[in-house]
């Protein structure tokens, strides 16, 4: 499990995208050998985004989960970003643009280790 929380307010000041205030979950089940099931929620505070502190991210909640089988070099997993489909910027460019963040994300994934 993850929480932080920063005391001081630095958005848009001494360090450009930094939210007043972070806290998370996150945990990590195995109900049988080679089986994971894991998830993690996160709540992100206010920001301003460099260059301009101008630009703003309302606070957001980003959750993402995964299932994943393990056996011998094999391993699969399904997997979700962004569960709630949180729209929020990641960064700010000059002249006003934004840059946005990803939409929700489920995918597939099958990898081997050799």
């Amino acid at each position: 499990m993850i929480v932080s929380y920063l005391a001081a307010h630095y958005s848009g000041k001494q360090m450009a995208g930094t939210p007043r205030s972070n806290f998370g979950f996150s945990g990590e089940w195995h109900p049988t050998p080679g089986w994971t099931v894991s998830a993690s929620i996160v709540r992100r505070g206010h920001t301003t985004l460099y260059p301009s502190s101008n630009i703003q991210n309302a606070p957001y909640v980003l959750v993402d989960a995964q299932i994943e089988k393990r056996w011998k070099h094999w391993n699969i997993a399904l997997y979700g970003h962004n569960l709630t489909n949180s729209s929020y910027f990641t960064r700010g460019l000059s002249g006003g643009y934004v840059v946005a963040a990803n939409p929700r994300q489920l995918g597939f994934r099958v990898g081997v280790n050799f």
